[in-house]
Protein backbone atom coordinates (compact mmCIF):
# COMPACT_ATOMS: atom_id res chain seq x y z
CA UNK A 1 0.00 0.00 0.00
CA UNK A 2 2.79 2.41 0.86
CA UNK A 3 4.47 1.86 -2.50
CA UNK A 4 1.19 2.53 -4.28
CA UNK A 5 0.74 6.00 -2.85
CA UNK A 6 4.45 6.66 -3.14
CA UNK A 7 4.14 5.93 -6.86
CA UNK A 8 1.18 8.29 -7.18
CA UNK A 9 3.17 11.09 -5.58
CA UNK A 10 4.43 11.93 -2.11
CA UNK A 11 5.80 15.38 -1.36
CA UNK A 12 6.55 17.34 1.76
CA UNK A 13 4.78 20.64 2.06
CA UNK A 14 2.67 23.03 4.04
CA UNK A 15 -1.09 22.73 4.39
CA UNK A 16 -4.00 24.28 6.27
CA UNK A 17 -6.85 22.20 7.65
CA UNK A 18 -10.23 23.53 8.68
CA UNK A 19 -11.30 20.84 11.10
CA UNK A 20 -8.92 17.95 11.40
CA UNK A 21 -11.05 15.43 9.56
CA UNK A 22 -9.06 13.99 6.71
CA UNK A 23 -11.83 11.72 5.40
CA UNK A 24 -14.26 14.64 5.20
CA UNK A 25 -13.90 18.35 5.86
CA UNK A 26 -16.20 20.33 8.12
CA UNK A 27 -18.79 22.07 5.92
CA UNK A 28 -18.49 25.18 8.13
CA UNK A 29 -15.37 27.24 7.42
CA UNK A 30 -13.96 28.43 10.77
CA UNK A 31 -10.82 30.12 9.45
CA UNK A 32 -12.49 33.52 9.95
CA UNK A 33 -12.87 33.03 13.71
CA UNK A 34 -10.66 35.83 15.02
CA UNK A 35 -11.02 37.94 18.15
CA UNK A 36 -13.47 40.85 18.14
CA UNK A 37 -17.11 41.82 17.76
CA UNK A 38 -18.98 42.51 14.57
CA UNK A 39 -22.31 42.97 12.88
CA UNK A 40 -22.05 39.81 10.79
CA UNK A 41 -18.43 38.78 11.53
CA UNK A 42 -17.96 37.13 8.13
CA UNK A 43 -19.76 35.53 5.19
CA UNK A 44 -20.52 32.32 7.11
CA UNK A 45 -21.58 33.32 10.64
CA UNK A 46 -24.30 35.96 11.19
CA UNK A 47 -24.82 37.19 14.75
CA UNK A 48 -27.97 36.64 16.84
CA UNK A 49 -28.65 39.59 19.14
CA UNK A 50 -26.88 42.94 19.37
CA UNK A 51 -23.37 43.43 18.05
CA UNK A 52 -22.03 44.12 21.55
CA UNK A 53 -23.63 40.88 22.82
CA UNK A 54 -21.48 38.77 20.48
CA UNK A 55 -17.75 38.52 21.14
CA UNK A 56 -15.12 36.12 19.79
CA UNK A 57 -12.21 35.85 22.18
CA UNK A 58 -9.51 33.45 23.40
CA UNK A 59 -10.77 31.12 26.11
CA UNK A 60 -10.53 27.54 27.37
CA UNK A 61 -12.05 24.96 25.04
CA UNK A 62 -13.72 21.72 26.27
CA UNK A 63 -10.28 20.05 26.46
CA UNK A 64 -8.65 22.72 28.65
CA UNK A 65 -6.67 24.35 25.83
CA UNK A 66 -6.67 27.96 24.75
CA UNK A 67 -8.86 28.42 21.68
CA UNK A 68 -11.12 30.99 20.02
CA UNK A 69 -14.61 30.82 21.53
CA UNK A 70 -17.80 32.77 20.79
CA UNK A 71 -19.36 34.42 23.87
CA UNK A 72 -22.96 35.63 24.02
CA UNK A 73 -23.73 37.99 26.94
CA UNK A 74 -27.19 39.61 27.29
CA UNK A 75 -27.46 43.36 27.78
CA UNK A 76 -31.25 43.27 28.18
CA UNK A 77 -34.02 40.81 29.00
CA UNK A 78 -35.86 38.71 26.41
CA UNK A 79 -35.01 37.81 22.85
CA UNK A 80 -31.82 36.39 21.37
CA UNK A 81 -28.52 37.34 22.99
CA UNK A 82 -25.43 35.92 21.38
CA UNK A 83 -24.88 33.15 18.90
CA UNK A 84 -25.34 32.78 15.16
CA UNK A 85 -27.13 31.48 12.14
CA UNK A 86 -24.85 30.52 9.29
CA UNK A 87 -25.02 31.14 5.59
CA UNK A 88 -26.94 28.50 3.65
CA UNK A 89 -24.88 25.38 2.97
CA UNK A 90 -25.81 23.38 -0.16
CA UNK A 91 -27.03 19.84 0.62
CA UNK A 92 -28.35 16.74 -1.13
CA UNK A 93 -31.85 16.05 0.25
CA UNK A 94 -31.36 12.29 -0.18
CA UNK A 95 -28.44 12.26 2.30
CA UNK A 96 -28.26 12.70 6.08
CA UNK A 97 -26.27 15.34 7.95
CA UNK A 98 -25.04 15.82 11.52
CA UNK A 99 -24.79 19.24 13.20
CA UNK A 100 -22.74 19.73 16.37
CA UNK A 101 -21.51 22.53 18.62
CA UNK A 102 -19.91 22.74 22.06
CA UNK A 103 -21.81 25.01 24.50
CA UNK A 104 -21.20 26.21 28.07
CA UNK A 105 -23.35 28.47 30.32
CA UNK A 106 -22.07 30.67 33.14
CA UNK A 107 -23.69 33.07 35.62
CA UNK A 108 -27.22 31.66 35.75
CA UNK A 109 -29.69 29.35 34.06
CA UNK A 110 -32.34 32.00 33.41
CA UNK A 111 -31.85 31.80 29.65
CA UNK A 112 -32.21 28.78 27.36
CA UNK A 113 -29.79 27.32 24.84
CA UNK A 114 -31.54 27.22 21.47
CA UNK A 115 -29.86 24.75 19.11
CA UNK A 116 -31.65 24.56 15.78
CA UNK A 117 -31.34 24.65 12.00
CA UNK A 118 -33.14 25.86 8.90
CA UNK A 119 -33.66 24.11 5.59
CA UNK A 120 -34.59 25.98 2.42
CA UNK A 121 -35.77 25.12 -1.08
CA UNK A 122 -36.53 27.29 -4.08
CA UNK A 123 -37.95 30.71 -3.20
CA UNK A 124 -36.44 30.48 0.32
CA UNK A 125 -39.27 28.17 1.42
CA UNK A 126 -38.77 26.06 4.54
CA UNK A 127 -38.32 22.36 3.75
CA UNK A 128 -37.96 20.33 6.97
CA UNK A 129 -40.08 17.57 8.48
CA UNK A 130 -40.40 15.68 11.73
CA UNK A 131 -39.64 11.98 11.40
CA UNK A 132 -43.36 11.19 11.22
CA UNK A 133 -43.64 13.38 8.12
CA UNK A 134 -45.21 16.38 9.87
CA UNK A 135 -44.05 19.70 8.43
CA UNK A 136 -41.77 21.54 10.87
CA UNK A 137 -40.76 24.96 9.55
CA UNK A 138 -39.01 26.15 12.72
CA UNK A 139 -37.24 23.03 14.02
CA UNK A 140 -35.26 22.93 17.28
CA UNK A 141 -32.96 20.17 18.44
CA UNK A 142 -32.72 21.76 21.91
CA UNK A 143 -34.69 24.58 23.53
CA UNK A 144 -33.89 24.35 27.25
CA UNK A 145 -31.20 24.79 29.90
CA UNK A 146 -27.96 22.86 29.81
CA UNK A 147 -27.62 20.29 32.62
CA UNK A 148 -25.24 22.37 34.76
CA UNK A 149 -23.39 25.68 34.72
CA UNK A 150 -19.69 26.14 33.96
CA UNK A 151 -19.52 22.88 32.03
CA UNK A 152 -18.96 22.24 28.33
CA UNK A 153 -21.50 20.02 26.57
CA UNK A 154 -21.47 18.70 23.02
CA UNK A 155 -24.85 19.23 21.30
CA UNK A 156 -25.51 16.79 18.45
CA UNK A 157 -28.44 16.99 16.02
CA UNK A 158 -29.35 14.96 12.93
CA UNK A 159 -31.24 15.92 9.77
CA UNK A 160 -31.89 12.82 7.67
CA UNK A 161 -32.47 12.30 3.98
CA UNK A 162 -35.94 12.72 2.52
CA UNK A 163 -36.31 8.94 2.14
CA UNK A 164 -35.39 8.18 5.78
CA UNK A 165 -37.96 5.95 7.53
CA UNK A 166 -36.46 5.64 11.02
CA UNK A 167 -38.33 6.88 14.08
CA UNK A 168 -35.67 6.76 16.84
CA UNK A 169 -34.02 9.80 18.42
CA UNK A 170 -30.27 9.68 17.77
CA UNK A 171 -29.21 13.23 18.66
CA UNK A 172 -28.21 14.20 22.16
CA UNK A 173 -26.43 16.35 24.72
CA UNK A 174 -23.09 14.77 25.72
CA UNK A 175 -20.72 15.56 28.54
CA UNK A 176 -16.97 15.46 27.96
CA UNK A 177 -16.85 11.94 29.43
CA UNK A 178 -19.01 10.70 26.54
CA UNK A 179 -22.29 10.19 28.40
CA UNK A 180 -25.48 11.11 26.55
CA UNK A 181 -27.42 13.08 29.16
CA UNK A 182 -30.37 14.26 27.04
CA UNK A 183 -31.93 12.85 23.87
CA UNK A 184 -32.63 15.34 21.09
CA UNK A 185 -35.23 15.02 18.36
CA UNK A 186 -34.18 14.09 14.81
CA UNK A 187 -35.62 15.64 11.63
CA UNK A 188 -35.49 15.04 7.89
CA UNK A 189 -35.57 16.93 4.58
CA UNK A 190 -38.38 17.21 2.11
CA UNK A 191 -37.62 16.30 -1.50
CA UNK A 192 -37.47 20.05 -2.28
CA UNK A 193 -34.68 20.83 0.20
CA UNK A 194 -31.60 22.52 -1.27
CA UNK A 195 -29.67 24.12 1.60
CA UNK A 196 -29.11 23.91 5.33
CA UNK A 197 -27.91 26.36 7.95
CA UNK A 198 -26.61 25.87 11.49
CA UNK A 199 -28.14 27.92 14.36
CA UNK A 200 -27.28 28.34 18.05
CA UNK A 201 -28.06 31.20 20.44
CA UNK A 202 -28.85 32.14 24.02
CA UNK A 203 -32.53 33.01 24.40
CA UNK A 204 -34.05 35.23 27.12
CA UNK A 205 -30.86 35.36 29.13
CA UNK A 206 -30.27 37.73 32.03
CA UNK A 207 -27.57 40.33 32.63
CA UNK A 208 -24.52 38.63 34.16
CA UNK A 209 -25.18 35.39 32.30
CA UNK A 210 -23.05 34.18 29.36
CA UNK A 211 -23.23 31.35 26.87
CA UNK A 212 -20.00 30.18 25.23
CA UNK A 213 -19.79 28.33 21.90
CA UNK A 214 -16.96 26.37 20.33
CA UNK A 215 -16.18 24.17 17.30
CA UNK A 216 -19.46 24.09 15.32
CA UNK A 217 -19.61 21.48 12.55
CA UNK A 218 -21.81 20.15 9.78
CA UNK A 219 -20.86 16.74 8.37
CA UNK A 220 -22.55 14.56 5.80
CA UNK A 221 -23.10 11.04 7.16
CA UNK A 222 -21.07 8.93 4.73
CA UNK A 223 -18.71 6.95 7.02
CA UNK A 224 -15.99 9.58 6.45
CA UNK A 225 -17.18 11.94 9.20
CA UNK A 226 -15.46 11.95 12.62
CA UNK A 227 -17.27 9.80 15.15
CA UNK A 228 -18.92 11.25 18.25
CA UNK A 229 -16.18 9.58 20.30
CA UNK A 230 -13.53 11.42 18.27
CA UNK A 231 -15.31 14.76 18.71
CA UNK A 232 -15.51 14.14 22.45
CA UNK A 233 -11.89 12.99 22.70
CA UNK A 234 -9.69 14.05 19.76
CA UNK A 235 -6.73 12.07 21.17
CA UNK A 236 -8.50 8.83 20.23
CA UNK A 237 -8.06 9.32 16.51
CA UNK A 238 -6.74 11.44 13.69
CA UNK A 239 -9.80 13.68 13.68
CA UNK A 240 -11.39 16.07 16.11
CA UNK A 241 -13.48 19.20 16.38
CA UNK A 242 -12.47 22.12 14.22
CA UNK A 243 -9.90 24.24 15.97
CA UNK A 244 -9.30 27.96 15.68
CA UNK A 245 -6.48 28.44 18.15
CA UNK A 246 -5.14 26.36 21.00
CA UNK A 247 -4.70 22.61 20.83
CA UNK A 248 -6.87 19.67 19.86
CA UNK A 249 -5.29 16.28 20.51
CA UNK A 250 -1.83 16.12 18.93
CA UNK A 251 -2.42 19.28 16.85
CA UNK A 252 -1.47 22.78 17.93
CA UNK A 253 -2.15 26.14 16.35
CA UNK A 254 -0.97 29.67 16.84
CA UNK A 255 -0.84 32.88 14.82
CA UNK A 256 1.78 31.29 12.56
CA UNK A 257 -0.34 28.28 11.54
CA UNK A 258 -1.06 24.68 12.48
CA UNK A 259 1.64 22.22 13.51
CA UNK A 260 2.02 18.59 14.54
CA UNK A 261 5.08 17.89 16.65
CA UNK A 262 5.31 14.09 16.57
CA UNK A 263 4.11 11.15 14.52
CA UNK A 264 3.30 10.97 10.80
CA UNK A 265 0.37 12.36 8.80
CA UNK A 266 -1.49 10.59 6.01
CA UNK A 267 -3.86 12.30 3.58
CA UNK A 268 -5.92 9.88 1.55
CA UNK A 269 -4.31 6.99 3.43
CA UNK A 270 -4.49 5.65 6.99
CA UNK A 271 -0.97 4.19 6.70
CA UNK A 272 1.64 6.89 5.97
CA UNK A 273 4.46 4.47 6.86
CA UNK A 274 7.12 4.92 9.50
CA UNK A 275 9.56 6.83 7.25
CA UNK A 276 7.27 9.59 5.96
CA UNK A 277 6.24 12.64 7.99
CA UNK A 278 3.59 13.44 5.35
CA UNK A 279 2.21 10.90 2.89
CA UNK A 280 -0.37 11.89 0.26
CA UNK A 281 -2.26 9.34 -1.81
CA UNK A 282 -3.23 11.62 -4.68
CA UNK A 283 -2.25 14.74 -6.55
CA UNK A 284 -0.72 17.81 -4.92
CA UNK A 285 -0.74 21.32 -6.38
CA UNK A 286 1.75 23.94 -5.24
CA UNK A 287 3.43 27.09 -6.53
CA UNK A 288 6.78 26.12 -5.03
CA UNK A 289 8.36 23.06 -3.43
CA UNK A 290 11.69 23.31 -1.64
CA UNK A 291 13.65 20.09 -1.14
CA UNK A 292 16.73 20.19 1.07
CA UNK A 293 19.25 17.59 -0.11
CA UNK A 294 22.84 17.03 -1.27
CA UNK A 295 24.08 18.29 -4.65
CA UNK A 296 26.22 16.83 -7.45
CA UNK A 297 29.19 19.18 -7.76
CA UNK A 298 31.44 16.27 -6.75
CA UNK A 299 31.49 15.48 -10.48
CA UNK A 300 33.87 18.42 -11.00
CA UNK A 301 36.38 17.23 -8.41
CA UNK A 302 39.71 16.08 -9.87
CA UNK A 303 39.48 12.53 -8.53
CA UNK A 304 35.90 11.93 -9.77
CA UNK A 305 35.84 8.59 -11.66
CA UNK A 306 34.14 9.85 -14.82
CA UNK A 307 33.02 6.78 -16.82
CA UNK A 308 34.29 6.58 -20.36
CA UNK A 309 31.74 6.79 -23.15
CA UNK A 310 32.47 3.14 -23.92
CA UNK A 311 31.57 2.25 -20.33
CA UNK A 312 28.36 4.27 -20.57
CA UNK A 313 27.45 2.50 -23.81
CA UNK A 314 28.13 -0.94 -22.35
CA UNK A 315 26.01 -0.15 -19.24
CA UNK A 316 23.08 1.02 -21.39
CA UNK A 317 23.36 -2.08 -23.56
CA UNK A 318 23.31 -4.41 -20.53
CA UNK A 319 21.00 -2.56 -18.10
CA UNK A 320 18.79 -0.39 -20.30
CA UNK A 321 19.34 2.78 -18.25
CA UNK A 322 22.09 5.24 -17.32
CA UNK A 323 24.69 4.55 -14.62
CA UNK A 324 23.37 5.49 -11.13
CA UNK A 325 19.86 6.17 -12.49
CA UNK A 326 17.10 3.78 -11.30
CA UNK A 327 15.37 1.63 -13.88
CA UNK A 328 11.72 2.03 -14.87
CA UNK A 329 10.88 -1.11 -12.88
CA UNK A 330 12.54 0.30 -9.74
CA UNK A 331 10.63 3.57 -10.06
CA UNK A 332 7.37 1.68 -10.55
CA UNK A 333 8.01 -0.26 -7.34
CA UNK A 334 9.65 2.33 -5.07
CA UNK A 335 8.63 5.70 -6.48
CA UNK A 336 10.99 8.64 -6.92
CA UNK A 337 12.62 10.69 -4.18
CA UNK A 338 12.55 14.19 -5.65
CA UNK A 339 15.68 15.50 -3.94
CA UNK A 340 17.82 12.45 -4.75
CA UNK A 341 16.56 12.27 -8.35
CA UNK A 342 17.30 15.96 -8.99
CA UNK A 343 20.83 15.37 -7.69
CA UNK A 344 21.30 12.36 -10.00
CA UNK A 345 19.95 14.25 -13.00
CA UNK A 346 22.37 17.09 -12.27
CA UNK A 347 25.14 14.48 -11.98
CA UNK A 348 24.37 13.36 -15.56
CA UNK A 349 24.25 16.96 -16.80
CA UNK A 350 27.64 17.71 -15.21
CA UNK A 351 29.09 14.50 -16.68
CA UNK A 352 27.78 15.54 -20.12
CA UNK A 353 29.44 18.91 -19.63
CA UNK A 354 32.77 17.18 -18.92
CA UNK A 355 32.35 14.98 -22.03
CA UNK A 356 31.69 18.09 -24.15
CA UNK A 357 34.70 19.91 -22.69
CA UNK A 358 36.89 16.85 -23.34
CA UNK A 359 35.65 16.64 -26.91
CA UNK A 360 36.25 20.36 -27.37
CA UNK A 361 39.82 19.90 -26.16
CA UNK A 362 40.33 17.00 -28.60
CA UNK A 363 38.94 19.06 -31.48
CA UNK A 364 41.33 21.92 -30.70
CA UNK A 365 44.28 19.52 -30.63
CA UNK A 366 43.22 18.05 -33.96
CA UNK A 367 42.82 21.53 -35.42
CA UNK A 368 46.32 22.49 -34.24
CA UNK A 369 47.79 19.32 -35.75
CA UNK A 370 46.00 20.05 -39.03
CA UNK A 371 47.31 23.64 -39.09
CA UNK A 372 50.88 22.50 -38.50
CA UNK A 373 50.50 19.93 -41.24
CA UNK A 374 49.25 22.57 -43.71
CA UNK A 375 52.02 25.02 -42.74
CA UNK A 376 54.70 22.37 -43.37
CA UNK A 377 53.55 21.79 -46.94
Amino acid sequence: MRNEFLRKGIVLGCFIVTGFAFGQQNMLDLTSWVAGTGNTFDDVFKREGAESENVREPGLDPFGNTAMVWRGTPESAGGRHGGWYTANIAIDHTKSYRLTVWVKKTGSQSGNAHFSFNVFGNGNTQQSLKLDGTVKNNPFFLRSDLPTLDTWYLLVGYVHGSGYTGTQKTGGVYNVQGDKLVELEDFKFTTEALSLRHRIHLYSGSIGESQFHYGPTIFELNDQEPSIAELLNPDTGSVGPAVVGGNTGPWSSNTNGVHFDSGNVGIGTADPGADWKLAVNGKIRAKEIKVETGWADYVFEKDYPLPTLDEVGEHIAKKGHLINIPSAAEVETNGVELGEMNKLLLEKIEELTLYILNQEERLKRLENIEKKHLNNK
